[in-house]
């Protein structure tokens, strides 16, 4: 079974034509996404050629969601029985699972322990060094490997771009982060019925992050670990100790602080890492972002 695939344009018009059924005329589908005529009759065409829609009675060329067989390989809206994709996500909207996979699935992967891991993209007035200097994502912890004794204090950014919003732009945005972190990552959404038509900004983007040290995941789903896919390893750098005690000072929250303050003097006691991914449970006013099992 071929696994369905649209160009931008061709999502871009499919979304706007309504879930339910309803048909919509070419004048109105046309002046929702914008298109100039050639543009629109090629993603209509496209979205006719595979089956997503159909040409509505009444003439005048207006079109409606086509009405898809249970054994199709289109997704279904099972309620109304039309062919359906998701919809854009909202940057904002893949901040709160991409924590959850973070500081879940992802840190067990690399032997990370998160102390904190936070959304720091809006922090209102808040200094933080300039618009390219605070992430969208932060993720403070401990790192450890199976065959080396090293115990790594690991302050990670993340710049999360949407599928609308990939360029290059997001690598010197990452670039911008690290220089008061040890590591940087670009988190990429890229939906699967898009990830044809994205590969090549999205190759433009990891081959530009390449040459930066700069990370990049790509993922299908922000809540599913499955579908991520480390596309380049960001490189750990030894930023200076200042910036990086600046840093989470600035872009932290104090909740999160209390808790890298407290990791930090049991790791300067030579307690072992268990001793210090613990919270004091005597503190009840202290809460670590990071789910319970990683909680520090």
């Amino acid at each position: 079974m071929t696994k369905l695939q649209l160009s931008a344009d061709e999502y871009r018009l499919f979304i706007v034509i309504p879930e339910d059924g309803k048909s919509l005329g070419n004048v109105t589908a046309r002046s929702k996404v914008g298109f100039a005529k050639g543009r629109y009759r090629t993603a209509k065409d496209g979205l006719l050629d595979k089956h997503l829609i159909v040409r509505a009675r009444g003439g005048g060329g207006a079109i409606k969601r086509a009405a898809v067989a249970e054994s199709s390989d289109i997704e279904i809206d099972h309620v109304n029985g039309f062919a359906t994709v998701k919809p854009p996500v909202a940057e904002s909207k893949l901040y709160t699972p991409l924590l959850k996979t973070l500081s879940g699935s992802w840190g067990e992967d690399r032997g990370f322990t998160p102390i904190t891991i936070e959304d720091v993209a809006n922090l209102g007035r808040r200094e933080t060094g300039g618009k390219w200097t605070r992430p969208d994502l932060v993720a403070v912890g401990v790192t450890v490997f199976d065959f080396v004794p090293t115990v790594l204090f690991d302050v990670i950014t993340f710049e999360v771009k949407p599928a609308d919003q990939v360029n290059v732009v997001a690598v010197y945005e990452a670039l911008s982060h690290r220089r008061a972190a040890t590591h940087a990552f670009v988190l990429i959404h890229v939906p699967s019925v898009l990830s044809d038509s994205m590969k090549k900004n999205v190759g433009i983007v990891v081959k530009t992050a390449a040459e930066h040290g700069i990370g990049v995941i790509t993922f299908a789903e922000p809540d599913d670990y499955e579908s991520w896919n480390t596309r380049v390893d960001a490189v750990r750098v030894d930023s200076p100790a200042e910036q990086v005690n600046s840093f989470v000072q600035s872009n932290i929250s104090l909740d999160g602080q209390r808790l890298v303050a407290d990791a930090v003097k049991r790791l300067r006691r030579g307690d072992s890492l268990l001793q210090a991914a613990e919270v004091d449970s005597s503190d009840d006013d202290v809460v670590s972002s990071a789910p319970a099992e990683f909680r520090l």
